[in-house]
């Protein structure tokens, strides 16, 4: 195997740092004027990196009693485990003449506020938030509002607490944040007219709560996962030179024999710019693909040809005139994060691009491309014959070398209604999502942060016969793949599913 070339990546889209020197006034009697301070910048908004929207909330009640897998999930350690703080308010039953509710608070609350009604459920990725978990109510009718309102009388934990947010437009927002608690668990509350935003995080819940309303032409069960958090190194060059949008939707159907939701289709929204075309996937490149692969996106765009200074210059210049031309999938995929052997997080990112020419040559010109201005290291591998890998883990490349090799399983290997997505015939787009692995990957890089002790090589122990338990188990949530074409400002792909 050929051992990864060393680069450095341009900053595509790094910020710019800005000091200011505060120089005091002098005025005519020698008295210096108060300096004159900058305003404090306004906080950076919070984006939510996935939002789950199910038209009809009952059906979350009707999957966690009916589903085969959430029952069995329902009676597992990592259940319990992840219980431990919500369970007592779930399971809260009302004092007489005390509080907002009769019976059991989750039964209350699904009767009341879930059954009928759109449901969102986000995750935010951000430092210092207290839970990054939202939930989202809209439309509340009167009589809906009037029981929320005897509710949060009943836990209202002090008066309203102005939290500031970025209102996603280069300025700040002031929101007023209810704070409730319930059997000693804090939480905070913003109704908004007709909407409800509730989650632990003040920011959180501000956040929300300015993007209440939803669509109400909506499928069953809406993924929204924002591309540009989950490949941030890649994501600017993608939006805004070949104009692919930040936004992959997933829309779901409902399958009421199963109490699941099911797979309908996928769309990506495009800027009318886009330089998107159609292709067949080559082998090659499936077989470049780890199976471990948790999020896949392929777009046809381009050929880049010869990756050196003088051709990526010129490529830059005009691939918008490009549009026309036969193109190549190049791929974006995640293989989750990974803990070094210090503690700290490594994300495991590739970008795969189609190369018959793969050469030490072409990997020298790449060094020259990139090492202009070094602010992180990204390394390029050739392991793969007629593909050119790229990423700013060396282990991400080496897991990409071992699927080529055989070594380990790749994407060929998945199951044949998967592969026969992307290789059925040209495509435009393609996406894979693999819940299962996401959540356990997750599961198991949370235990390799937090590992009590690490071995002489600084690597955590192995995880507890419970969490391996609880991995096998999320192991079992589906897989999905989704491939479409160009139609106007977008593509539209069909779903599938094992």
């Amino acid at each position: 195997m050929n051992s990864p070339s060393r680069l450095r990546l341009a900053p595509f889209a790094l910020g710019l740092a800005f000091v200011f020197a505060l120089l005091p006034g002098h005025p005519a009697n020698g008295a210096e004027k108060p300096e004159a301070r900058k305003a404090p910048p306004p906080p950076m908004p919070l984006v939510p990196e996935y939002e789950l929207t199910v038209a009809d909330g009952a059906r979350l009640r009707t999957l966690f009693r009916e589903n085969v897998w959430t029952r069995e999930f329902a009676s597992s350690s990592l259940y319990r485990g992840t219980m431990v703080r919500l369970g007592p308010v779930l399971n809260a039953v009302a004092k007489e003449g005390r509080d907002g509710w009769k019976g059991r608070l989750a039964d209350f609350f699904a009767e009341r506020f879930l059954d009928g009604r759109p449901v969102k459920l986000s995750l935010f990725e951000a430092s210092g938030l207290v839970s990054p978990f939202g939930v989202t109510l809209p439309d509340l009718t009167e009589r809906e509002r009037d029981a929320l309102a005897l509710l949060v009388k009943g836990l209202r934990a002090g008066p309203d607490v102005a939290v500031t947010i970025g209102d996603g437009a280069g300025g700040a927002a002031t929101v007023a944040v209810t704070p409730l608690v319930l059997r000693l668990q804090k939480f905070a509350a913003v109704t908004n007219g007709s909407c409800l935003a509730l989650s632990r995080d003040p920011r959180v819940a501000a956040t929300l709560s300015r993007v209440c309303p939803t669509d109400g032409r909506l499928a069953a069960a809406v993924l929204d996962i924002r591309t540009d958090k989950f490949f941030s190194a890649w994501s600017v060059v993608l939006e805004k030179l070949f104009g692919i949008g930040p936004g992959l939707r997933v829309t779901f159907d409902w399958d009421r024999k199963n109490a699941r939701f099911r797979p309908m289709g996928a769309s990506l929204a495009l800027r009318k710019e886009h330089v998107l075309g159609t292709a067949a996937v080559p082998p090659a490149l499936l077989s470049a693909i780890p199976a471990e692969t948790q999020l896949l996106a392929t777009a046809v765009l381009p050929d880049p040809g010869h990756l050196d200074t003088a051709s990526a210059e010129a490529y830059f210049a005009s691939a918008r005139a490009k549009r026309a031309e036969p193109g190549v999938p190049v791929t974006l995929l995640s293989l989750g994060m990974r803990a070094e052997g210090d503690g700290r997080p490594e994300a495991m990112s590739v970008l795969l691009v189609p190369r018959a020419d793969a050469s030490e040559g072409a990997l020298e010109g790449l060094d020259a491309l990139f090492n202009r201005r070094g602010t992180y290291e990204v390394h390029a591998s050739r392991a793969c014959p007629g593909v050119l890998a790229l990423s700013p883990s060396r282990a991400a490349l080496t897991k990409v070398a071992d699927a080529c090799a055989g070594r380990q399983p790749s994407f060929r290997q998945l199951p044949p209604r998967i592969v026969e997505a992307f290789v059925h015939g040209p495509i435009s787009t393609g996406a894979f999502l693999n819940v299962g692995g996401f959540l356990r990957a997750s599961l198991l890089f949370g235990w390799q942060r937090e590992a009590p002790s690490r071995g002489p090589d600084k690597s955590p122990p192995p995880p507890p016969r419970e969490l391996a338990d609880a991995m096998q188990l999320l192991d079992r949530l589906p897989m999905y793949a989704f491939t479409g074409r160009v139609a106007g400002d977008a593509v539209v792909m069909t779903g599938v599913e094992p």
